[in-house]
């Protein structure tokens, strides 16, 4: 019995290891731009910044853009919420205030239309930019934009904040994982490093 119990817990541990692996793997392997949406992914992978034993965060695109995972909980996640320039100037979202008290607003538009999956599918639609074509690493010139971006500093300090990828992802999903909490304190998103930076 004690054999059986030993050789099952082995092959549940080989077989979570293969999965993760897999995982990761194949969302690496993902373009950083395109017309097909992908299920999963990996942010902030080969970051500098994930550095001190932190991992990139597996993130499920296909769970943030087809279930209600909008902050309250009642509506699926419009893509130009993330994809911030994909949509018409007069649309683009609002100022917010990022969760360590930032003033954030938008005014870069690159698409006539809000993006939706039915408009990427049209065979004139350009493609979705990647997050890291603008938001590079820390130290590197974007890909897909003249320079990085930058907000002021709040607390007075002359030198902006220049928004690399970590910084995005992290703007980006800790507001709204942060708010989604605060609206519903049962919310399964996650609000800590640890929750997202463990596999």
């Amino acid at each position: 019995m004690k054999k059986f119990l030993t050789l099952s817990l082995l092959v549940c541990a080989a077989c979570t290891t293969l999965r993760n692996t897999s995982t990761v793997r194949n969302a690496a392997t993902l373009a950083p731009s395109g017309k097909e949406q992908p299920k999963e992914m990996v942010l902030n992978q080969g970051s500098k910044a994930t550095g001190a034993g932190r991992k990139g965060v597996a993130f499920n695109h296909e769970t943030h853009s087809l279930m209600k995972y909008s902050a309250d909980g009642k509506s699926v996640i419009g893509c130009a919420e993330c994809h911030h320039t994909d949509a018409p100037a007069g649309t683009l979202k609002g100022e917010f205030t990022t969760d360590d008290g930032r003033k954030v607003k938008f005014t870069t538009s690159e698409r006539n239309a809000v993006l939706t999956t039915a408009l990427l599918a049209a065979p004139a639609a350009a493609p979705v930019k990647g997050c890291r074509e603008c938001h590079a690493r820390e130290g590197e010139k974007p890909a897909g934009w003249p320079k990085m971006p930058e907000l002021p500093n709040p607390d007075g300090d002359p030198d902006p904040i220049p928004i690399t990828n970590v910084e995005a992802y992290h703007d980006n999903c800790n507001t709204c994982h942060k708010q989604a909490k605060k609206l519903n304190p049962a919310s399964r998103a996650p609000n800590s490093c640890a929750e997202c930076h463990n596999k």
